[in-house]
Formats: C-alpha cells, sequence, structure tokens
C-alpha cells in the first residue's frame, strides 16, 4: 500500500528500531496521484478517516497480513505471534478486538491515531 508504512512494517519485524523524529528533514513529494499524501491539516485527516471507514486500511493491513506471512524468514517468534495473532483477533467480538490494541501493544504515535485504531477495532475495520 505504502512503501514507507511497508518498510516500516519490516523493519520492526526483523528487530530494527524505527525513531519518530516530529522535526521533518527532507521535503516531501507530493503529487495529484498521491495515495495518502501529507498527514497534517484537517482535510489530510479528514481524507485519511474516510479510507478508514471504507475499509481500505483493513484491506491493506490484509495484503501486509499476507505478505508476512510468506516472509517470516527475518522475524522473531515473538513477532510471529503478533502478527498471528493480530489476524485472528480482528475478525473477534467486539471486546476481544479492542483488548487486542493493548495486548498486542499497537499504538500511534498521535492521538488523532490512537482515537482511530480504537475506532478501527470498535467497527471492525482494521
Amino acid at each position: 500500500m505504502s512503501h514507507d508504512w511497508w518498510l516500516y512494517i519490516l523493519n520492526e519485524l526483523s528487530g530494527g528500531r524505527t525513531f519518530y523524529d516530529t522535526e521533518p528533514t527532507i521535503f516531501y513529494r507530493q503529487h495529484t496521484k498521491s495515495l495518502i499524501g501529507s498527514n497534517t491539516g484537517f482535510f489530510a485527516k479528514f481524507k485519511r478517516f474516510m479510507m478508514l471507514l471504507r475499509g481500505d486500511y483493513r484491506k491493506f493491513n490484509t495484503m501486509h497480513l499476507k505478505a508476512l506471512k510468506k516472509n517470516y524468514i527475518f522475524t522473531s517468534k515473538e513477532n510471529i505471534r503478533v502478527i498471528n495473532d493480530f489476524f485472528i483477533l480482528r475478525d473477534k467480538p467486539l471486546f476481544q478486538r479492542i483488548a487486542m490494541i493493548n495486548h498486542l501493544g499497537l499504538y500511534r504515535q498521535t492521538l488523532d491515531g490512537m482515537i482511530a485504531l480504537y475506532l478501527g477495532a470498535i467497527f471492525h475495520l482494521l
């Protein structure tokens, strides 16, 4: 779905460390065919929220999970467990989906992101 999201996932699962830097150090190239675009501003956040409601992120997560299951070579046993548990728990009843966030240690870097994560779990959109 997104090359930077995919690289982040692979880095974390292979034991790498990712640091979130709030200070931009490169120019972010935007164009009319950008799938997601910049993460700032009301309209960008609204666009992402609509993608969540349409189920786009669930589709992206499904694609990522399927690809990860084929590429467990660089993944620790603990991370394989997290992947498998997420794949199973995201289809469980409401309270199990909400509990999954804490159980698996899922998080987003911003309050908006965390709200979206919980909304995704509540409305079966992860």
